[in-house]
């Protein structure tokens, strides 16, 4: 689901090499409002792509196994992650679900979130691609 992010990364790159090469201010304003128009266009096909994933894979339900913090905190937001299992045909599949919150909550979050079910989406024809349906869990926006 990254590949439209990379998509624009690249492209950017590719617009700032030709502005450093041949440089102007009308340009300049130009291509500012077609990067920022591109960056919406990435966010929200990402968007699409996951909705079209939650309609089309099958449902099975799921239960979140730990959370933990991911890096240090920067501008008083902290990235969380918590793990999820499900399990397909009688085989155990796992799935990662990463999420930004106040600094400092890492204990009330554990406390909500672990041992709580949750719908998870997996592609039938590979089970090991998931997305996690709920974007509140237990009070908790994880999205």
């Amino acid at each position: 689901m990254r590949v439209p992010v990379i998509g624009i990364g690249i492209a950017a790159a590719l617009f700032i090499l030709y502005l450093v090469i041949f440089p102007s201010a009308r340009l300049f304003h130009v291509s500012v409002w077609v990067f920022a128009g591109a960056v919406a266009v990435a966010i929200f096909s990402e968007y699409l792509i996951k909705r079209w994933h939650l309609r089309r894979w099958t449902s099975t339900t799921g239960r979140i196994e730990y959370c933990t913090k991911v890096g240090e905190p920067a501008e008083g937001s902290q990235m969380y992650s918590f793990a999820y299992m499900y399990s397909v045909d009688g085989v155990r599949q796992g799935g990662e679900l990463r999420f930004a919150n106040k600094p400092g909550r890492l204990d009330q979050i554990k406390e909500a979130l672990v041992g709580k079910q949750i719908t998870v989406r997996y592609d039938a024809g590979d089970c090991t691609k998931s997305l996690v349906e709920e974007t509140v869990i237990n009070g908790w926006k994880v999205r």
